[in-house]
């Protein structure tokens, strides 16, 4: 007889919060691993979902309740050891939120979800092997970002250069340099400067912009 394997789909959510680059994590309600915190996850029901790449858009709906940007596969992981219950394949999923949205999962008041530093993500007690999975998304994350990729994904609909810049710099961990970004920006295609909108602020108002209707992470 055969034996088939376990099939799930993680996603890594990111987030930035007050500055600093987020990944949500879900407290586990049930064994194995009871407790533990995790990503938040689910297991292909071929019933209902007609690829994995739609378990995963099924976790983010039922566990966030909004539409993701950009959800794209990151890595296989697999094997018999990194789930007591059996033979395991784990697809892991990088997806990004805006301020808006994350602020809407941080307002369902649950005590089962929160949105953790990513430095502090993979110091907690983790269950199965999460910690790498973190670790993995945020590379493929930076790497689309050193390689040019704008993250518009996790800015609000408009935005100004400067927060822009900002994600950039907290995704990759150090300061990216202004004016060589701002020279960049000018050639962007994926951007789109919206006419007369500012943000107001301390200092001369900010020009804002907006992603391209055609813009693909």
């Amino acid at each position: 007889a055969m034996i088939y394997p376990l099939v799930f789909a993680d996603v890594a959510l990111f987030s930035i919060q007050e500055r600093t680059l987020c990944v949500l994590l879900a407290r586990r309600a049930n064994e194995p691993e009871a407790n533990k915190w995790a990503l938040p996850g689910g297991i292909l029901k071929p019933k209902i979902d007609g690829s994995l790449d739609q378990t995963a858009l099924r976790v983010i709906r039922d566990k966030v309740g909004v539409l993701a940007g950009c959800v794209e596969q990151v890595r296989l992981f697999s094997g018999e050891t990194r789930d007591p219950r059996g033979y395991s394949l784990c697809q892991v999923y990088c997806a990004l939120l805006s301020k808006d949205q994350a602020c809407a999962v941080a307002g369902l008041k649950t005590s089962e979800v929160c949105w953790v530093q990513v430095e502090l993500a993979t110091q907690k007690e983790l269950a199965f092997d999460h910690g790498e999975m973190i670790a993995e998304a945020l590379k493929y994350l930076r790497g689309k970002v050193e390689h040019r990729a704008p993250p518009l994904h996790l800015l609000n609909a408009t935005f100004s250069l400067f927060e822009l810049q900002d994600a950039c710099s907290l995704i990759l961990g150090s300061p990216v340099d202004k004016s060589s970004f701002r020279r960049r920006m000018k050639n962007e295609t994926s951007i789109r400067l919206v006419p007369g909108l500012f943000r107001e602020g301390a200092y001369r108002p900010a020009q804002l912009y907006q992603a391209a209707p055609d813009f693909h992470f």
